[in-house]
């Protein structure tokens, strides 16, 4: 009996010593929250949404311990709401229990992004960014319509000749309507109207130089008529 209770007063120590350990060893999930049920539900939560490329990548989240911060730069291809530029850097957490997300160099996503008072993008596991798949590019544009794009006459982009293209950072783009691919700034020109002005023109032109010749043949037979008396 005395020997039962020595053994399982050793088992119950040994499970205090190594029970912190086993639960320091698991890691922790702090970040929690209840998924979008729509794209326009999560554009009224964000500032913009973001089609596009991810170009290159700096950190990972649950990488380097003592990382804050993650940030990715994302080439546009299509966007809902306001975006200043064709390639943005795009931040997110250094952990994902802070909610922090993981995105692939290379990869395709509809990024989801907000704004903060410095006007620096960022995204998250909450946010709702995800996979770029023909299913949800259909899904986002028949909820949202048709996305702005952001055009440059140098070069076309590599892969994607359907679609306006970023060609580097700090060239200024013109921005497009992507369903028509044409430039909001620049309204029709109208020949019809430029064609029937010129004509009026040149009726005013010739009406013009008919009054004054006759004008000038009335005075020469004033003076005529004068100088016969």
């Amino acid at each position: 009996m005395f020997m039962k209770k020595q053994l399982l007063s050793l088992v119950m120590l040994a499970g205090m010593v190594l029970a912190p350990l086993t639960f320091a060893a698991a890691p922790v999930h702090a970040c929690s929250c209840l998924p979008f049920e729509s794209f326009t539900q999560a554009a009224e939560m964000s500032d913009v949404i973001i089609y596009g490329n991810v170009v290159s990548t700096k950190g990972t989240v649950d990488g380097a311990p003592g990382s804050d911060e993650v940030s990715y730069e994302v080439e546009a291809y299509e966007f809902w709401g306001e975006l200043a530029e064709g390639v943005n850097t795009i931040t997110t957490s250094g952990s994902s229990a802070a909610c922090g997300i993981n995105l692939t160099q290379g990869a395709e996503y509809i990024i989801i992004a907000s704004r903060d008072e410095s006007g620096m993008l960022s995204t998250g596991l909450c946010s709702g960014t995800q996979d770029a798949t023909e299913a949800n590019l259909e899904t986002l544009r028949a909820e949202m319509g048709p996305g702005m794009a952001f055009f440059y006459t140098q070069g076309q982009e590599p892969g994607a000749p359907d679609r306006p293209a970023v060609d580097e950072p700090g060239v200024d783009p013109t921005l497009y309507d992507n369903e028509e691919v044409m430039p909001i700034s620049a309204p029709a020109y109208d020949t019809s109207a430029a064609a029937i002005s010129t004509i009026w023109a040149a009726v005013a032109c010739v009406g013009l130089m008919s009054t004054v010749a006759l004008l000038f043949s009335s005075l020469n037979l004033v003076l005529f008529l004068k100088g016969k008396k």
